[in-house]
């Protein structure tokens, strides 16, 4: 519970940690939106551990509609395509939103170590997010950006980075 106490409205800042490490080879978290109004908000999450041997190690999202992480780390993930996290938009309207304070990092994969974006958008514009040291052993350490024919792809960064590391 990231509130101070369970039937608390205000957040105690901590981040909760999701450790995938010590299961079978599968990402931390699996999110599937059929609907493109959906709307998925995780914050204050500290995700880690995810192995897969497909796509996504921290989050593997496919669908539509919007994925935000709010204050949340996503690091210390692997897979073969989007180590900390992979994005299959099946329609326009497929969106990950990295709002204030997210730190993707030291996640690793064959191609978008850090974010592999396929048929989706990406907007990193709130202050205080990061896509950091991340490493790919083929395309996209940071990010990898992948459109089809019937659907474009785009990332839009203007980010004034993890504050930590923007010094």
């Amino acid at each position: 519970c990231p509130l101070a106490t369970c039937t608390s409205t205000a957040s105690d800042g901590v981040q909760t940690i999701i450790d995938g490490a010590g299961g079978g080879a599968a990402p931390v978290l699996r999110i599937s939106a059929q609907a493109a109004t959906t709307v998925i908000k995780l914050r204050l999450l500290r995700i880690i551990g995810g192995d897969s041997t497909g796509d996504g190690g921290g989050i593997r999202f496919n669908g539509q509609g919007t994925l935000e992480l709010i204050e949340t780390t996503v690091s210390l993930n692997d897979a073969d395509a989007g180590g900390g996290i992979h994005v299959r938009g099946s329609g326009p309207a497929t969106l990950l939103l990295l709002s204030n304070d997210n730190l993707i990092t030291g996640n690793r994969a064959r191609s978008g170590g850090g974010i592999y974006l396929e048929s989706a958008q990406l907007r990193m514009l709130a202050p205080g997010s990061s896509i950091y040291a991340n490493t790919a052993t083929e395309t996209g350490g940071g990010l990898r950006i992948y459109a089809t024919d019937a659907i474009d792809a785009t990332a839009t960064i203007g980010s004034t980075g993890f504050q930590p590391l923007a010094a």
